[in-house]
């Protein structure tokens, strides 16, 4: 089960940030034979020279090399060296730009939202304000990638947006710069009863630099609301850095627990396990994780880690199913070379509990011990409420929210009503009793 097909399409469009379905590790520079690109550059040499129109060579050698590696796997690819530095700060959760989030509306690009403190909000641009130029050049009409690549340029340099809002124009000269976006697009005190116990939710888009610092200040922050227990939102979770969903589990788990193996084709055995190095400070707090069929790579690693060591519930529905690693690998060249990434390595997690095997005897998708049928348009209206709930956020990431209504069968908004996967975690919760239950519930076998 993957997501809708237009669904991401559909959404508002953070500048310059998207997000990585992979699990990878740091980049790696590599030194290639020039023997080993001789007939590429050949073909292409002869197909600019002699071809009967005339070609963008360099458009052609990614389209090619892109179909060639998509015959190994979904998830190995090649970038440019003009995408290469835009895919490493999407995987960082940073980007240079100006901090705003837009939409299309009529043809018209919309800025919904502005990033506190970024250097939009620091020029002064308004939330619900029309694009009309950028740097001169109108554009209405653009798509979001045209505007995304129009506004984004080198650090420290301008850039002029003329805006419109209730019927006034202005003009803007923001000074572009690194933008942070939060991997955590979330907090909530959720109480729906004065007579019952107050519980924690924390949603994650995906796991970058500084997540598992991000959680554990979220925590800390819940347990002094006097919570008794944590949801650990990882629906539409593609994953994300390793090290980081590693350091997540920490949190959690004892000193010497294995979190993840990997193992390659150079190895038999596991090539390298990664363990807790220190025992973290939330080994008693309960927790579910929620997760569904776009719950993918490192957010399956969490999941698994923490159901096999007996810390987590899993509720919802079964997840994507990738368990591999991608290498990010340097390219040479001047002044800088394309980016390389590439399946390298299969990861398992500890025990594999709620694993599910592919025919080939791979790990597959986990399976919830509670599952929930969440129908494809409901699916769909809350991946927009928290892509939205997430903007709005940008504005104050450091917002606490406040949930005493839940009701599964209302209709979708921005603070959890008509989630009835939320609402099953919340029951949970509620009953130690069954959570345990659950927890020591037999492992699937390799049939199921």
């Amino acid at each position: 089960m993957t997501a809708p097909k237009n669904k991401r399409q559909l959404l508002p469009y953070t500048i310059g940030f998207l997000l990585a379905s992979l699990a990878v590790v740091p980049v790696t520079m590599l030194s290639i034979s020039p023997s080993s690109s001789a007939i590429t550059g050949q073909i292409l040499e002869v197909v600019e020279r002699r071809y009967v129109e005339p070609v963008d060579t360099d458009v052609l050698l990614e389209t090619g090399l892109n179909l060639m590696l998509k015959e190994l796997d979904p998830y190995s690819q090649y970038f440019s060296p003009e995408r290469a530095q835009d895919f490493e700060q999407e995987v960082n959760g940073t980007l240079f730009g100006i901090g705003i989030v837009l939409r299309i509306v009529e043809e018209d690009p919309m800025i919904l939202h502005v990033v506190k403190n970024g250097p939009a909000d620091q020029a002064g641009v308004i939330r619900d304000s029309r694009l009309l130029s950028v740097d001169g050049a109108p554009c209405s009409g653009w798509t979001m990638s045209q505007v995304s690549q129009a506004i984004r340029g080198p650090r420290g340099t301008r850039v002029l947006l003329e805006l419109e809002k209730d019927d006034q124009r202005q003009e803007f000269s923001p000074i572009r710069d690194e933008v942070t976006i939060p991997s955590i697009t979330e907090i909530a005190r959720i109480q729906t009863a004065p007579t019952e116990p107050a519980l924690g939710l924390i949603r994650i888009q995906q796991f970058q630099p500084d997540t598992s610092l991000e959680v554990e200040l979220a925590i800390s922050r819940l347990l002094e609301e006097d919570i008794q227990g944590i949801i650990i939102d990882l629906r539409d979770n593609p994953g994300g850095i390793l090290s980081e969903a590693v350091d997540f589990c920490s949190l959690f788990l004892e000193e010497g627990l294995t979190v993840v193996s990997t193992r390659n084709r150079r190895d038999n055995v596991d090539s390298n396990v990664e363990q807790v190095k220190k025992t973290g400070p939330f080994l008693n707090v309960p927790l579910v994780l929620l997760i569904n069929g776009d719950s993918a790579s490192a957010s399956e690693t969490v999941s698994a880690a923490l159901r096999d060591h007996d810390r987590g519930v899993l509720v919802g529905a079964r997840s994507y199913g990738k368990w591999t690693v991608q290498g990010l690998f340097q390219l040479p060249g001047r002044p800088r070379g394309g980016l390389l990434k590439l399946t390298t390595d299969s990861f398992f997690p500890p025990h594999g509990k709620r694993l599910l095997y592919s025919e080939k005897n791979l790990p597959n998708g986990l399976l919830p011990d509670i599952e929930i049928e969440v129908p494809e348009e409901r699916q769909f209206e809350l991946s927009q409420s928290w892509v939205t709930r997430s903007h709005e956020r940008l504005e104050d990431p450091n917002t606490l929210t406040l949930v005493t209504d839940l009701d599964p069968l209302a209709e979708v908004n921005n603070m959890g009503q008509g989630d009835a996967t939320l609402s099953a975690a919340v029951e949970l919760l509620k009953d130690p009793a069954r959570w345990n239950q659950l927890l020591q519930a037999p492992p699937l076998s390799r049939s199921e």
